[in-house]
């Protein structure tokens, strides 16, 4: 009876560990589908997580995450605006100049997607990425590369 209660006691704990780990939100945003699989989720919520705090290793690599195309690239676009109006614009500029222009041109694909085709709470917002993300923008079209150390 008692091995029996372990075991079950084990299996519940591994269930709502499980559960809470491939919880659907972070901070109110909402994690795509396209991040479908334990491993796949996990890595994706916690590159949202370390990008809300401002770490921009996290949040390069948030950026290219590959989104599966089609609607997995709008519903990605929408986590990085809201990541934006999250923390700000000033921070993303910051990794910009570490990217090349590929990544710039992908990043900015993924931000018109979500602008374009996505759906807002406040709809007086912006949907265009010159007018909402002005300063992001400029910096997505300068053309100059660094590299992180």
């Amino acid at each position: 009876m008692r091995k029996l209660l372990l075991t079950f006691t084990v299996i519940t704990l591994t269930i709502v560990i499980a559960l809470r780990i491939l919880k659907e939100e972070i901070d109110g945003i909402k994690i795509p589908h396209h991040a479908a699989g334990f491993t796949k989720k996990i890595q994706y919520k916690t590159l949202v997580r370390n990008s809300m705090g401002g770490n921009i290793i996290s949040l390069k690599e948030l950026i290219e995450f590959d989104c599966g195309g089609a609607s997995g690239c709008y519903t990605h676009g929408e986590v990085l605006v809201k990541i934006i109006d999250r923390i700000g614009e000033e921070k993303i500029i910051k990794i910009i100049p570490y990217m090349n222009i590929k990544e710039k041109s992908y990043f900015k694909f993924l931000l018109m997607a979500d602008l374009e085709y996505g759906e807002f709470e406040d709809s007086r917002k912006s949907r265009t990425i010159e007018t909402r993300f002005a300063q992001l923008n400029e910096a997505l079209l300068d053309t100059k590369i660094q590299h992180i150390n």
